[in-house]
């Protein structure tokens, strides 16, 4: 008989395999507990922010009956179904005798947490949560209230956070302010379970549970809110579950966390390209070409600060321009300024094919004018360095930022340069099967980025 794995993947999500009992002795240390289901695989699926930090909690423990039944089609075992509904309870129980356990339960509707802290604390004898708190709609997009919350957390001293505002929400507020939190060593992301220690909402029978029915049981009590959630957002697990046992499907990992692995991107910038899509904040359009690879940073920088206010006083030569826009390289600047026949250098440079007729014409105008009144993407566009479709593509990402990935916002934040991203996007199925992360910094590094620990 194989021994039983002390991981198991199914599709996209790679889930830690352990009894209730092992993971409640070790939470003693703290940890992040997550519970993979189906509907999480879909959320990940369509999300690119909730797909790059769903792996980065400490423990993912299956909540699925379904995902056990698939386990066992593919010859795995998993031990225990751990549903946060379950859990939660199990854990109090376990601790209620240890003081050093304090929860803080953010989420419900307003009085339901509150309810749920009461029933919590007769059942243990003492006041184990120490405070609660059910925040707005729409708080997460607060910076404010979000402050608020943090400061309600810290203020109870608890150091067990129970996270009970539905997944993707609670996992992307937690992953941007778990920095601020002072005390919270363990915390659960458990979605309606506040709702069902209150006794607000039913739990399903034990066998429709056993049987991997309670998402029809919650169907049926909630038709409206999740008929939406079971009966179409779940069709893509299917289909690709499919393809899995066709041995069709394709194991990728999120190439933010590629990137991040390969010591592009620290934990820091990879919250703040997080917090930067989910307040919904723009970018320019000049960044959303260098996002793409259509231009580079220091020629976007160039057309930004320099070209809107050349003179002839002050501006060096053609050639020297286009070196400091990245146009040309020292060496070619070089060569062209030492020619010795009596052509100018821009003109060897336009017979070299090095540069183009666009950009000389328009950096004379801009010398001989002082500078050119235009926008740093029609100053682009008037220089050939960008077509009307890349403005057109530019203008319909701004309006929508979730068009962008996590990983050409980095770029165009000037976190990672585009070669480093357009590297991991062709060699996605390869990085994704290499088993830790020095060997995905060591076919970075053989690949000419410098991304060894070693360099």
């Amino acid at each position: 008989m194989n021994p039983v794995q002390k991981k198991v993947r199914i599709l996209n999500i790679t889930m830690d395999n352990m009894s209730e009992k092992e993971l409640l002795d070790r939470l003693k240390h703290g940890g992040w507990v997550t519970t993979p289901n189906v509907d999480h695989y879909a959320r990940i699926r369509a999300d690119d922010v909730f797909d790059h930090i769903y792996h980065k909690a400490d423990y993912l423990v299956c909540d699925s009956q379904i995902l056990i039944f698939v386990a066992k089609l593919k010859g795995k075992t998993i031990i225990d179904k751990i549903s946060g509904s379950d859990f939660l309870s199990s854990f109090y129980q376990y601790y209620a005798n240890d003081t050093e356990m304090t929860m803080f339960l953010l989420g419900a509707l307003e009085g339901v947490a509150a309810k749920a802290q009461g029933i919590i604390n007769q059942k243990v004898g003492r006041e184990m949560v120490t405070g609660v708190y059910s925040p707005p709609f729409g708080f997460e997009r607060d910076p404010v209230e979000c402050l608020r919350i943090v400061e309600a957390i810290n203020q109870s001293g608890a150091n067990v956070l129970v996270l009970g505002m539905g997944a993707p929400k609670q996992e992307k507020w937690f992953y941007r302010y778990r920095h601020l939190l002072k005390h919270v060593t363990i915390i659960f992301g458990f979605g309606a379970t506040i709702d069902f220690e209150a006794g607000n909402k039913p739990r399903s029978p034990k066998w429709m549970s056993k049987v991997g029915l309670e998402w029809l049981y919650r169907l049926l009590q909630e038709p409206q809110r999740l008929w939406r959630r079971y009966l179409v957002d779940s069709l893509p697990f299917l289909g690709d579950l499919a393809l899995s046992f066709m041995g069709q499907y394709k194991f990728r990992r999120p190439i933010g966390v590629l990137i991040q692995e390969a010591g592009f991107l620290t934990e820091s910038q990879m919250v703040d390209l997080v917090d930067f899509r989910e307040m919904r904040r723009s970018l320019s359009l000049g960044q959303i070409l260098v996002a793409k690879g259509a231009i580079q940073p220091p020629v976007l920088k160039f057309f930004e600060s320099i070209v809107p206010h050349l003179s002839a006083e002050t501006a060096p030569s053609i050639v020297g321009l286009c070196e400091q826009a990245g146009l040309l390289t020292t060496e070619q600047r070089r060569s062209l300024e030492t020619e010795t026949d009596h052509s100018t250098p821009e003109v060897v440079a336009l017979e070299r094919g090095w540069l183009t007729p666009q950009v000389v014409r328009l950096l004379k105008v801009a010398i001989a004018s002082g500078g050119l009144d235009l926008t740093p993407e029609a100053a682009l566009y008037r220089a050939g360095l960008i077509d009307f479709d890349w403005i057109a593509a530019a203008r319909a990402y701004q309006r929508n930022p979730a068009w962008l990935s996590l990983s050409e916002l980095a770029v165009a934040q000037g976190f990672v340069p585009y070669e480093v991203v357009h590297f991991a996007q062709e060699h996605v199925l390869e990085l994704s099967q290499l088993p830790h992360p020095q060997a995905v910094r060591d076919r970075f590094a053989a690949a000419g980025f410098i991304a060894s620990a070693n360099e």
